[in-house]
């Protein structure tokens, strides 16, 4: 019988032993194996449908296609070191407790059991059917220089997509990727504790890629999923996102803002609408304006003109009420 262990979560998700992988390698390969409750207990926790024939062979009802090292690996280049994992608490939390000085540290994973957002939320991370992808590095800036980071890696993430055949992607202030239907997926920006050599960097990338109910039945916004609107290769796309974000870490600068501001522009869905932004228990109204060179967006209101700083920030449009 399959023996499966509990996870640091107070035991709601199984940790996958490695007999575990042994036999979710079998079933992405299209084979039956024997059914037994673990096996059973294990696919229903980790959101596989599953049939069993009349003979008690096991298979599974939908294709189920891993990450694969050998296809990301040469696409994040070669002074980038990969971390692949089937399962990890947080992709952002791994690279922030491994990064060495002087490293590129990328890591994703087939699974997160506590994958983090914005503002403290949860994000809802099923198994093998979506991207969580982190990458870090120390950067010798100052904090202040920061402040854009998510945004220019927003706007590279998102024209990445539109050119592989998501025409409709687009940005939400501050680092929300949107499509028609809902939400995409979403950026994170977490800092480790700054050294002589100057400050760990980690650029955290969630994005929903197949439709699955696990677990959004929690969340109060409609979503989107990228395989709706073009075909997707989840290793091909790890690669790419990640030299997208070890490029912009290299060459970020906040004079570098400039430069985007007006692609910025292109890809907002809320430009020129009316919309609220809330921080600190203050909430704010006016015509979305853009953002200027330090990232900050641009709210025309009745008293003039405000500047919104990104951080434990939420925006929503008010025009359609």
């Amino acid at each position: 019988m399959l023996q499966i262990g509990n996870g640091g979560d107070g035991g709601e998700r199984p940790v996958i032993t490695d007999e575990a992988k042994s036999i979710l390698r079998l079933l992405s390969q299209g084979a039956a194996v024997t059914a037994d409750l673990a096996l059973e207990v294990l696919l229903k926790k980790l959101g596989l449908d599953y049939q069993i024939d009349p003979v008690s062979e096991l298979s599974l009802r939908r294709e189920l296609k891993f990450l694969n090292y050998a296809v990301i690996e040469p696409l994040i280049g070669p002074e980038a070191s990969l971390n692949l994992l089937w399962e990890v608490d947080s992709t952002n939390r791994h690279v922030i407790d491994s990064l060495q000085s002087g490293q590129t540290l990328v890591c994703t994973a087939e699974v997160q059991t506590a994958g983090r957002g914005r503002r403290g939320k949860h994000w809802i991370s099923p198994f093998a059917r979506n991207i969580y992808l982190s990458v870090g590095k120390v950067l010798a800036v100052r904090m202040a220089d920061l402040a854009g980071l998510s945004l220019v890696i927003g706007i590279e993430v998102a024209q990445l997509l539109r050119d592989k055949g998501c025409s409709c992607v687009g940005l939400k202030w501050p680092n929300d990727l949107l499509t028609s239907e809902g939400k995409l997926g979403g950026i994170l920006v977490e800092l480790g504790s700054p050294g002589p050599e100057g400050i760990p960097v980690c650029v955290g990338i969630g994005l929903n890629v197949t439709s699955n109910t696990q677990g959004y039945d929690s969340i109060d916004q409609n979503i989107s999923f990228l395989s709706d609107y073009m075909e997707v290769d989840r290793s091909i796309l790890v690669g790419e996102m990640a030299e997208k974000i070890i490029y912009v870490m290299a060459n970020y600068s906040p004079e570098s803002m400039n430069d985007y501001r007006l692609i910025w522009k292109n890809l907002n869905q809320f430009n020129g609408r009316k919309v609220q932004v809330s921080s600190a228990g203050k909430k704010v109204e006016g015509i979305d304006a853009g953002i200027d060179s330090q990232g900050r967006l641009i709210l025309h209101t009745a008293n003039g003109i405000e500047y919104c700083i990104a951080g434990e920030v939420s925006m929503r449009a008010v025009d359609a009420e």
